[in-house]
């Protein structure tokens, strides 16, 4: 018999950005994401900690997306972009069994170390 729960949680990780004419409402969108059930997991990251997280996590995929769309050429370049990263993405959602926010992230995390 399957034991396998019939609605499985999907974990994913996403960044949100505030853009620059709405920096000083900041607080009042943090509380909105909270409220509507979310878990923000770091600081939203402003300035050289935004250029850092974009360097880290971004960058690298997109350019390799990018010489991959250089090579190709296909025909509707920014739709083969975004399917190019929907299958490439290195965050994909993970499927997690009766875990639930920081603890299915942290799980998560600690599968990917060892």
């Amino acid at each position: 018999m399957d034991e396998t729960p019939k609605n499985p949680i999907y974990v994913e990780r996403t960044l949100a950005l505030i853009k620059p004419d709405a920096i000083h409402r900041a607080e009042e969108i943090e509380e909105l994401i909270l409220r509507a059930g979310f878990t923000i997991l770091q600081p939203i990251p402003m300035g050289e900690a935004a250029k850092d997280y974009l360097g880290r996590f971004v960058s690298p995929t997109l350019l390799s997306g990018l010489t991959e769309l250089c090579k190709q050429k296909p025909v509707d370049p920014f739709t083969w972009l975004a399917d190019w990263l929907v299958r490439n993405n290195p965050n994909k959602p993970t499927i997690c069994f009766g875990e639930t926010g920081e603890e299915a992230t942290y799980q998560q995390r600690d599968r990917q170390i060892t």
